[in-house]
């Protein structure tokens, strides 16, 4: 693809970002200049020293806020550590979860291990293991295997509990305490319910209209941490472990002209639509059932590398826009292919974008397929 196609496709990705927002993906980002409007930041290892005046959306492995968010912030990653306030709400999605500064909003996540050591608002957690060490402000539901519970709550607190709820010393909840436990807990002397404590039990009972509504935000949540993590890893793999046949797609795509982007997308698409035609006719007549068999498998496997080599277009891409360089590695596939998650979120434009990327890499893969077959047959 000219550079001219790659810069219109990318501008029409974010079209929010026309109105004051910054972009900026890396495989170690650290944001320390001024930010200017909304912030979406991607990468292996995000970290933020700058503060931030509005809403703050981060991905990556590793993902530090360490200044004021003003607005509100969606983070995803395996460690997501929270070390400033956030004025707004939190949604976060994260193997482990550390929250160290206030959240004025509500807090709502999904992790393996969640701890809280600073005051919070209204949470709704769901988690293996859960700590909150200074209260909230507002109701708190848990769901999880071990829960601990202290600080100051001023309003009621429902658990759900796989193992064990522990209340620490000193603890007060001015509303009421509910919980569902294999056992019965201890509650120390020193601590105060001032709505008294309902140990529901263990025994098993049918979920309220508004569990069942979070149990189903956890599945998406579980759903859509394994989706992430199994794309990149596909991606990653596939890019890492056929480096040459990569970068000649990528390469030729990137150099070639407009003119010619628009024929490899053409022809991307008369592969996607004219190849499921063909494969009826050839399911109509017996003789054809054998080669339907290995066209559909070639077709299926086209499809696949089309997804992944899309992703390395788009990284590709950014990285040749923003950073004035080339790149055609695992990482950039990678940046690439959690640049299309946050853009499947935009109703529409998600859609086209990601129909684009991947019907352009789907032409050029069976440009370069029928060159190779050529070749061999002139050799031959």
């Amino acid at each position: 693809m000219g550079r001219r196609l790659i810069t219109l496709v990318l501008i029409s990705l974010f079209p929010v970002f026309v109105h004051a927002a910054t972009l900026r993906a890396d495989d170690s980002l650290k944001i320390s200049d001024p930010i200017v409007g909304n912030a979406y930041l991607v990468g292996a290892d995000v970290e933020t020293d700058s503060p931030l005046p509005a809403d703050l959306l981060a991905l990556g492995t590793i993902v530090r806020v360490l200044s004021q968010v003003a607005g509100d912030a969606l983070v995803a990653g395996g460690t997501v550590s929270l070390n400033a306030p956030v004025s707004g709400d939190v949604r976060a999605i994260a193997g482990q979860l550390e929250v160290s500064a206030p959240i004025t909003g509500e807090l709502a996540t999904l992790a393996r291990r969640v701890k809280i050591t600073e005051p919070i608002h209204e949470a709704r957690i769901a988690g293996g293991t859960v700590t909150i060490e200074k209260g909230a402000q507002g109701p708190v539901s848990i769901y999880g295997n071990t829960i601990v519970l202290g600080g100051e709550f001023t309003d009621s607190v429902h658990v759900v509990a796989g193992n064990t709820v522990t209340i620490l010393p000193d603890t007060h909840i001015r509303g009421t305490l509910e919980y569902n436990a294999p056992q019965e807990t201890v509650v120390p002397e020193s601590t105060v319910i001032d709505g008294g404590v309902r140990y529901v039990g263990s025994a098993s009972f049918l979920p309220t209209p508004e569990e069942a509504r979070i149990f189903a935000v956890a599945g998406f949540g579980v759903y859509l941490i394994v989706r992430i993590v199994a794309g990149m890893l596909l991606v990653g793999l596939l890019v890492g472990l056929l480096p040459r046949v990569s970068r000649s797609i990528a390469h030729g795509v990137m150099t070639s002209s407009p003119t010619h982007a628009v024929s490899l997308f053409v022809l991307g698409f008369g592969v996607l639509v004219l190849t499921p035609l063909v494969l009826l006719v050839l399911a109509i007549s017996v003789v054809g059932i054998g080669v339907m068999f290995l066209l559909g498998v070639a077709y299926l496997t086209g499809l696949l590398c089309a997804y992944v080599y899309g992703s390395l277009l788009l990284g590709a891409g950014i990285a040749r826009i923003l950073w004035k360089r080339e790149g055609y590695g695992w990482q950039n596939a990678i940046i690439g292919f959690l640049v299309f998650q946050v853009v499947a979120l935009i109703p529409g434009i998600g859609f086209l974008v990601s129909f684009v990327f991947f019907t352009l890499a789907l032409g050029a893969l069976t440009h370069t397929f029928y060159r190779y077959l050529s070749a061999r047959e002139r050799a031959a």
